[in-house]
C-alpha cells in the first residue's frame, strides 16, 4: 500500500508533482494556475469525506513532515558538494511528488473548506484540521526554498559551461533532467522567445502572446479573467501593526529585483525571502500574496517592526508600479487611491 493512499484519487483537482502544474510566466514573474473548478471539485471532495478516511490518517502527516524535512536536507547540501547532479535532481522530484498532495490539503485548510468541514462534522474535525495546519506551518516557505536552490545550483552549472545562468528559470523539469544528465539544452532562439514569456503545462513550455485565449480553451482559471481581480480593496492577515500608511507601490518577483526598491515605497511581493531584507529595511509597509504568521515576511516584519499585511492572495495582481496605495496595518485592509 502506498504511503499516499489518495495520490491518484485527484491528479487533475490539486496535482502530484512537478510535471502536471500549470504555470504562466510573463517575462517577469510566475503565476500558478488552477483549472475552473478545482477549488469547489476538492472543497466538496474533502468536506464529504468521513473522519475516519485513510487520507486523514496521522501516518500521512507524519511522513509529509519526514518528506518536507528531506528535502530541505538535499537543498542545504553546497552546490559544490553534489557529487551526482542527476541523481541528486531525481532524489528532490521524487521527495516533491510524494509530498505534494498534502501540501495541497494544507494550503486550503484556512480557506476554501475549513468552516463547510467545523459545520459538518462539529468539533471533532478540529484535531484533523489542526494537524493538517501543523503540516502547513512545517512546509512554509518550503516551495521558495527548493526554487531558490535550484537557482543558485543549476545556475553555477550552467555558469561552469559558459552559459547565462539567469535561463534556469525558463527550464522545463524535463529539460532540468536532460541538462544535468546529458549537459544538453533547448536552441538559443527557443530560450530568446522564451525569456519573453511562456506556459507550462503537462510538462510542456508554450510561448504564449495571448494567454487568455489559451486558457479559456482549455477552460483554467485565470485570475485576471475574474472582476474581482480589477477590485481597489482586498484584505489580508495583520503580521505587524502600524496604524494607516499610504505610499507609492513598489512590485518585487525576486531578488535581482531588490536593488531597485526605493526609500518609503510599499513593498508589494507574492512573498519574501532573506534576499528581500534590504527592500524590507527601506519600506513604509510590507505587503504579500501568501504567506502565514511564521513565514519570513512576518517574522521579518515583527523583529523591524515594519507594518505589514500577509496572505492577501491578490496584491501582485490588484497593484502596479506606482499605485498610491493605502495599507491599514491593523484591520488588514488594502486599498489602491489612484
Amino acid at each position: 500500500m502506498c504511503t499516499f493512499c489518495y495520490e491518484n484519487i485527484f491528479p487533475k483537482i490539486w496535482g502530484q508533482g512537478l510535471e502536471d502544474q500549470i504555470i504562466r510566466y510573463t517575462g517577469r514573474s510566475f503565476e500558478w494556475i488552477r483549472y475552473v473548478d478545482d477549488y469547489e471539485r476538492l472543497t466538496k471532495y474533502m468536506v464529504a469525506k468521513s473522519l475516519d478516511d485513510e487520507i486523514y490518517r496521522e501516518e500521512n502527516y507524519r511522513n509529509f513532515k519526514k518528506y518536507v524535512d528531506q528535502i530541505r536536507e538535499l537543498i542545504s547540501i553546497k552546490p559544490d558538494k553534489i557529487k551526482n547532479n542527476y541523481g541528486h535532481l531525481m532524489k528532490i522530484k521524487d521527495l516533491y511528488i510524494k509530498m505534494y498532495p498534502w501540501y495541497g490539503l494544507c494550503v486550503f485548510v484556512p480557506g476554501q473548506w475549513r468552516d463547510k468541514m467545523i459545520k459538518k462534522h462539529g468539533k471533532k474535525v478540529e484535531g484533523i484540521l489542526d494537524m493538517i495546519m501543523q503540516s502547513r506551518e512545517h512546509s512554509e516557505g518550503l516551495l521558495k526554498e527548493v526554487d531558490l536552490f535550484m537557482r543558485k545550483w543549476i545556475g553555477l552549472l550552467l555558469e561552469k559551461n559558459g552559459q547565462d545562468s539567469k535561463i534556469v528559470k525558463i527550464l522545463s523539469v524535463k529539460e532540468l533532467e536532460n541538462y544535468t544528465k546529458n549537459n544538453i539544452l533547448p536552441d538559443e532562439k527557443i530560450l530568446e522567445e522564451r525569456g519573453r514569456g511562456f506556459i507550462y503545462i503537462g510538462g510542456k513550455i508554450y510561448p504564449v502572446k495571448d494567454p487568455l485565449k489559451f486558457f479559456k480553451k482549455r477552460n483554467i482559471y485565470y485570475p485576471d479573467l475574474e472582476e474581482k481581480y480589477i477590485q481597489k480593496e482586498f484584505s489580508g492577515t495583520v503580521a505587524a501593526s502600524g496604524g494607516i500608511i499610504k505610499g507609492i507601490a513598489k512590485t518585487i518577483f525576486n531578488e535581482n529585483e531588490v536593488k531597485d526598491f526605493k526609500d518609503g515605497n510599499i513593498l508589494v511581493t507574492p512573498m519574501t525571502s532573506p534576499e528581500f531584507l534590504p527592500a524590507i529595511k527601506k519600506a513604509k509597509a510590507v505587503v504579500t500574496d501568501e504567506g502565514g504568521v511564521s513565514c519570513h515576511a512576518a517574522i521579518t516584519a515583527r523583529e523591524l517592526n515594519i507594518p505589514t499585511v500577509i496572505g492577501t492572495k491578490v496584491a501582485t495582481k490588484v497593484l502596479k508600479d506606482g499605485d498610491e496605495v493605502e495599507v491599514d496595518a491593523v484591520k488588514g485592509i488594502v486599498k489602491k487611491i489612484k
